[in-house]
């Protein structure tokens, strides 16, 4: 069954209401697309287009982690608040130039919360 997009933001939506320092996050990537899910739900997904993959390798950079291989999937527990920022990432326009700036700052948000989550501090 397909999902659309209105259903993506609203499994986000559950998902992020409830703060938690811990969340087991899949970021799986197919040939179509990248897709994040929590609790089996998805929650954000990145078509398989040249900005797309772009995106989604900034969402994944945001989760620590690297983009997956074709075929392959990631698991990782995060914050609510870095996981919020992958989600705010795999919905911006980076064709619009303003948006890489905000795709700059919730990428340093999602690295410093990161850090302070592991009791590391890059200072």
């Amino acid at each position: 069954m397909a999902i659309n997009k209105t259903q993506i933001q609203d499994n986000a939506e559950i998902v992020l209401s409830r703060p938690s320092a811990r969340i087991a996050v899949t970021l799986k990537r197919n040939r179509g697309s990248v897709s994040l899910a929590a609790n089996n739900n998805l929650i954000a997904r990145c078509y398989s287009s040249r900005v797309g993959l772009w995106t989604a390798a900034f969402m994944a950079e945001s989760l620590g982690v690297d983009l997956p291989e074709v075929g392959k999937s990631i698991y990782v527990q995060v914050s609510t608040g870095v996981l919020w920022r992958a989600v705010g990432i795999s919905n911006l326009d980076l064709k619009i130039k303003e948006s890489r700036t905000i795709l700059k700052r919730y990428l340093e948000e999602a690295e410093a919360q990161r850090a302070s989550a592991s009791g590391y501090s890059s200072d």
